[in-house]
């Protein structure tokens, strides 16, 4: 079906959709794991509160204060996904 609307928008650009692998310390132990590259801030990883972050994850939430801290070991590998160009079509 071809298009019949009024306005036809483009843009261009990138939209960072990335993830990390990225290795922590939390106590004793140590924890490797894909997450969110926002949930890496300086040297450091922030995990959202409570025993459920798979919520947070899947929005990629951005992290909070009130989020906890733990010291980062190493970034293994980060990935992300690039858009050139997107179209709206607005009827």
């Amino acid at each position: 079906m071809p298009f019949t609307g009024n306005a036809v928008f483009v843009l261009s650009g990138y939209v960072k959709m990335s993830w990390a692998v990225a290795v922590w310390i939390e106590g004793d132990c140590e924890f490797e794991r894909v997450i969110p590259s926002n949930w890496i801030v300086d040297r450091f990883i922030r995990w959202p509160p409570g025993n459920n972050a798979k919520p947070c994850l899947k929005r990629r939430d951005e992290p909070t204060e009130q989020w906890k801290t733990f010291p980062l070991v190493k970034v293994k590998l980060r990935s992300g996904k690039k858009i050139t160009q997107l179209l709206l079509f607005v009827n």
